[in-house]
């Protein structure tokens, strides 16, 4: 999140342009909250900036705000990546080999042989 600070002696008007949400031909986006609003003199707004991506990479915003009595909207230069992540999950047998599970298949478990504890009364 980031804040918007008015040093004005008047109340000012803000509104996030709704084109300038979308990056990489509209595939990626940002949410904005609050896309509009207004500050008092002397005052602050907190702004949050989510990003949700759809595909794996970097992508760049410029988020557009225009804000009342300025000429040129206000420019936010948003830099969001997204990784992918891969997960693997393995058992070690008993002479330290790894032996990794297949996540769509079912997998088969060598137990050897077992002891059984007993309990004692």
């Amino acid at each position: 999140s980031t804040c918007i600070k008015n040093n004005e002696d008047f109340e000012i008007d803000f509104k996030f342009e709704k084109e300038s949400i979308y990056g990489d031909a509209h595939q990626q986006k940002l949410t904005v909250v609050p896309l509009k609003g207004n500050i008092g003199p002397h005052e602050e707004k907190k702004i949050s900036i989510t990003f949700h991506p759809v595909k794996v990479g970097e992508v760049g915003f410029n988020l557009k705000c225009s804000i009342s009595k300025m000429k040129n909207p206000l420019l936010l230069t948003v830099s969001a990546t997204c990784y992918e992540i891969q997960s693997q999950v393995f058992y070690e047998t008993g002479v330290g080999k790894k032996v990794f599970l297949h996540p769509s298949e079912p997998n088969m478990l060598e137990l050897k042989s077992v002891n059984a504890l007993s309990s004692s009364p």
